[in-house]
């Protein structure tokens, strides 16, 4: 996720946290929903959307698909399954999820 956010050093209501690893992933999510939960309870909207947003990371990996990244992102992004279970909801798998699995 690319986040533009305000913030002050001096406060430490909404962090990162830890438990997420350092290859990225979930991390993004989790400080998202702690400023959704937050801000909204003092009355202040911080969130925008834009779609239309590109960021290139050519230093990783030369810039060809770094699959241990994506894996990181991916167990890092599972993490917040415990750490936020009223945002999460089970459904069946897609066809292409089906196929595989079959």
């Amino acid at each position: 996720a690319n986040l533009l956010v305000s913030g002050s050093r001096f406060n430490h209501t909404i962090q990162f946290k830890d438990c997420y690893p350092k290859t990225g992933g979930g991390e993004d999510i989790d400080f998202v929903y702690q400023y959704k939960q937050f801000y909204p309870s003092i009355g202040v909207h911080v969130t925008a959307s834009v779609p239309e947003a590109v960021v290139r990371h050519p230093w990783w990996n030369a810039g060809k698909v770094c699959y241990n990244h994506i894996r990181g992102w991916a167990w890092g992004d599972s993490m917040c399954i415990t750490e936020w279970p009223s945002k999460t909801f089970l459904t069946f798998p897609n066809w292409v999820e089906h196929v595989v699995l079959i």
